[in-house]
């Protein structure tokens, strides 16, 4: 019944955001999150709803080359907005407009694993006829969330090519980032999310975008699960847990090896940006 009820709530715009209010009025620090039915783990606090903060169209910085439309996901639009808006940015400054549609739903990634096809369909057939209104108007769809791009690209019948972030940047833009001054670089080290690696085969567009802006290695076991999976952290917590915990070791062990003192952990997935933190 708790799995049913937290897919339904997922099935609407109005049940996401309805959870990310209440977040909003939770004191950061207080730990009340821990006590919360089917969380039990450190949340951000959510921040603006990404409809607040950003228009329908952002326009190009100069001379445009396309417009892509953005699909964001539940945790871009509610949790991770910040990010939301760089990414826009940064698209805006090499030429590329960016469509929003605010009545885009849930990719429905997590009814799929869950075992409930029908409310999947129902999703994906809305996400479609919403996505499908721009066919003409834009040469891409583009996400930020890895489990989003592998819906979108694995189990979805789009007319529009979509494109995980970095690809655009690195294979259709072939942005560089080579002229990045060396003094001060961070030192990084990136985290490959399952859906991302795995089910997109994006692997070496992070690594470069990383290698030309900062100062990245390659850490043990770099593809490794960081144990989230969506509802399987939810409904599965004790595993999820311990392979979080192998992982958090690894990550650990790289930059002990490597006597960094100023690290940065870096991913492209809200999933495991949340398990990770």
């Amino acid at each position: 019944k708790i799995k049913i009820a937290a897919l339904k709530m997922m099935s609407s715009n109005t049940g996401i955001s309805g959870a990310a209010r209440i977040g909003r009025l939770l004191p950061g620090e207080s730990g009340l999150q821990f006590k919360l039915p089917l969380i039990g783990r450190h949340v951000p606090k959510p921040e603006k709803p990404l409809d607040r903060v950003l228009p329908k169209y952002s326009g190009p910085v100069g001379k445009k080359r396309f417009d892509v439309l953005y699909f964001p996901g539940c945790s871009m639009r509610e949790l991770y907005t910040g990010t939301a808006i760089h990414m826009v940015k940064v698209l805006n400054r090499f030429g590329v407009g960016v469509y929003l549609d605010f009545r885009q739903k849930c990719c429905g990634f997590p009814h799929l694993t869950a075992g409930d096809r029908k409310a999947f369909e129902r999703l994906s057939s809305h996400n479609t006829g919403r996505i499908s209104a721009f066919e003409g108007e834009i040469e891409y769809i583009v996400t930020a969330c890895a489990t989003c791009g592998s819906a979108l690209k694995n189990n979805y019948s789009l007319p529009v090519p979509v494109k995980d972030i970095n690809e655009l940047l690195v294979n259709v833009l072939e942005v560089s980032f080579s002229r990045t001054p060396s003094e001060n670089k961070p030192s990084t080290r990136f985290h490959h999310p399952c859906h991302l690696m795995k089910h997109q085969n994006v692997k070496v567009q992070p690594e470069k975008i990383l290698r030309e802006l900062t100062d990245y290695e390659e850490m043990q076991g770099s593809d490794f699960c960081c144990g989230f999976g969506g509802s399987f952290s939810v409904f599965e917590r004790e595993l999820s847990r311990e392979i979080g915990d192998t992982k958090t070791a690894m990550i650990k062990q790289s930059f002990t090896d490597d006597g960094i003192r100023d690290e940065v952990l870096v991913t492209s997935c809200p999933g495991c940006m949340l398990q990770l933190a």
